[in-house]
């Protein structure tokens, strides 16, 4: 069985689960193969557009991209700050794409944003089968990644919020009925959905554009021999946090992201004077509390086991989210969470046996479980259920027999 993954790069939070999946893949013995936009390094099974392009259309590739991103700054130029990303389906120069893949018997989808023309791609995929994974909501909506309570992906979008626009045909209705015009030339049988999350599943649900496609839910993986216990006091000597002190730890690949919530979660520790809060990912913030440890930008999956180890809690405040890595990864570490209601981490927390769940954009409520828990004398009992349940549920093994599962499936359909 041969599978091609299709994805902007190995990198950032849907990067890197599709890499993880891929390596273990090939593990298993499957035959997969990565086909990315961006990679620096030379890994075999995995195939760079730079390293399967001729030198002519590599510089198609970059030279079609600059009016092309030149017109798309004026469609955005009101971009409310959190929209993280607007991402239309159109890419100059990504036609190209398909005339570089390998026949294989499905073609497995992730982050396409700026690397795939949808138009190019999904004519390609007309007489195959695929599977996408859905990292975030970009797919179903007319540009936007989160909609941040907007439910226009339900109709057809238009008169956006998130690019403070009043016009009903703007950019993010042309790229909606766009993806319509694609979407209703694929047959239903030839593209299967996928959400690691019900969170994300429901979303999809709701959405006019890809509600009649199948749709599963796996839940990413994660590598549970990397992320491990460590003794919380010698990683405590590593970060310089006295031993005593109760810590929680915040961590995301940008803190400046409202919707990652590190504002919030600010709000709720001021009033609670005998906390420190662990900080790591790029743009340091700003310590409105005064008991801000921030580690910098940690790449290294030890260095950031360790950072989750110091904790005595580890805090997913999104106010929207799939499925956050970081949930998984401070488990698997045997450090309990306290996440949003507006996430999938309801799929995996179960409240009192390995953290909490709080009232999604609610710093009272969040305060109020940040109390609880760390007054709790079972937080080592609930360390030990994290692990346990990330282990027997949520590895990179039990990920990558779920798909294996599911591409048999569409086979033999």
């Amino acid at each position: 069985m041969r599978i091609v993954h299709l994805t902007q790069s190995f990198s950032g939070g849907a990067g890197k689960a599709a890499g993880l999946l891929h390596n273990e893949l090939r593990k298993m013995g499957i035959d997969s193969l990565g086909y990315v936009g961006e990679h620096d390094q030379v890994e075999k099974g995995v195939v760079s557009m730079s390293q399967a392009m001729s030198r002519y259309q590599q510089l198609l590739w970059r030279l079609k991209r600059i009016p092309w991103r030149i017109n798309l700054k004026k469609d955005t130029w009101h971009q409310r700050v959190e929209c993280e990303f607007f991402s239309v389906p159109r890419r100059p120069g990504g036609e190209v794409l398909p005339l570089l893949l390998p026949e294989s018997d499905i073609y497995h989808l992730h982050w396409l944003s700026e690397f795939a023309d949808y138009p190019s791609l999904f004519s390609f995929l007309r007489s195959r089968k695929a599977v996408w994974t859905l990292h975030d909501m970009n797919p179903f909506t007319g540009g936007c990644h989160f909609t941040h309570g907007c439910n226009r992906f339900a109709d057809a979008c238009g008169s956006c919020p998130l690019l403070s626009s009043t016009n009903e045909n703007d950019i993010s209705r042309k790229s909606f009925l766009l993806k319509k015009s694609i979407f209703e030339d694929v047959a239903p049988r030839g593209l299967y959905l996928v959400s690691p999350s019900n969170w994300l599943a429901a979303k999809v649900r709701q959405s006019s554009l890809l509600k009649d496609f199948p749709l599963s839910v796996i839940p990413l993986g994660i590598n549970t021999a990397q992320f491990i216990k460590h003794d919380k006091l010698e990683c405590r000597g590593r970060f310089n946090i006295p031993p005593e002190i109760k810590v929680v730890v915040f961590v995301a690949a940008d803190l400046s992201s409202s919707r990652k919530g590190l504002s919030l979660l600010m709000q709720a520790l001021e009033a609670i004077p005998d906390i420190i809060l662990l900080t790591a990912g790029r743009n340091a913030p700003q310590d409105r509390i005064g008991r801000v440890h921030h580690c910098g930008y940690i790449e290294s999956a030890d260095e950031l086991a360790r950072l989750y180890a110091a904790a005595d809690l580890a805090i997913i405040p999104s106010l929207e989210d799939n499925m956050p890595q970081t949930l998984l990864e401070s488990m698997s570490c045997g450090t309990p969470v306290i996440a949003s209601d507006n996430c999938g981490a309801s799929d995996v927390i179960i409240s009192g046996v390995h953290g909490s769940l709080f009232s999604a954009n609610n710093p009272a409520s969040l305060r109020e479980k940040i109390l609880e828990l760390t007054s709790m004398a079972t937080l080592e009992q609930m360390s030990r259920a994290c692990r346990d349940l990330v282990k027997m549920s949520f590895s990179l093994k039990v990920e990558a027999a779920a798909y294996l599962s599911l591409y048999e499936q569409i086979l033999s359909a």
